[in-house]
């Protein structure tokens, strides 16, 4: 039995109900930032294979999935049979392909440390907030202990080439690139933002600790 790996793992195994009730508590907090309207188009940014630990919550509890699109990098067949009524899109955040307020709300949850580095970081920002009108992203924090993709404490706050080298000596090979997993602290995420948007701030915490970072995001508006 491996370790880590879900779904045999013994870490994954010990925390899937820490990881249940956060999606539960980030959904609400989704709900509170967004304040969606039944009419409203949403866009889904990152949508994934799968039914691991309720994985696309968004689309499990959303009240008006007919109102989704949903984004993936490639064509997720349970995904469509499991959501029938949700429009998945092949595509890539960093370069979406809609028109420019296609929708009036873009989500993304736990998909933004996994789109590259820095500038792409910014390009899939940008891109959200070019399509939608509100914008609701969260992200793991890169300076709670424990980082939630490998379980392993602490590693991801030393230089990137540090943790690399632990994650594969801990088998966590998937990991440890910039490519596949670059996480953020607050100061950071807000430096990725466009100069104008404005945003409001939502800490998930546990244990005391801010675990996710949730974010809201609108254009400025415009005075005449």
């Amino acid at each position: 039995m491996n370790l880590w790996t879900w779904p045999d793992g013994l870490v994954w195994r010990a925390t899937r109900t820490i990881t249940e009730r956060s999606r539960h508590q980030r959904f609400d907090i989704f709900m509170q930032l967004a304040k969606p309207n039944p009419s409203d188009r949403v866009l889904d940014v990152g949508v994934g294979a799968g039914e691991s630990r309720a994985l696309n919550f968004f689309e499990e509890w959303y009240p008006w999935r007919a109102h989704i699109t949903a984004l993936a990098t490639e064509d997720l067949p349970t995904f469509r049979k499991q959501y029938p009524e949700i429009q998945l899109v092949i595509g890539d955040g960093r370069t979406l392909p809609f028109a420019d307020h296609s929708f009036d709300l873009v989500v993304s949850n736990a998909v933004l440390e996994h789109v590259g580095t820095k500038n792409d970081q910014r390009r899939f920002i940008a891109e959200a907030c070019r399509v939608g009108k509100r914008v609701v992203l969260s992200t793991p924090n890169r300076w709670f202990p424990v980082d939630a993709h490998t379980m392993i404490p602490f590693a991801h706050w030393l230089p990137l080439g540090m943790r690399n080298a632990i994650y594969r000596k801990l088998a966590r090979d998937y990991y440890a690139s910039e490519e596949r997993l670059r996480l953020l602290g607050l100061r950071e995420l807000v430096q990725l933002l466009p100069k104008n948007t404005t945003y409001k701030i939502h800490r998930q915490r546990l244990l005391g600790w801010t675990a996710n970072i949730n974010i809201l995001i609108e254009r400025r508006k415009k005075y005449i």
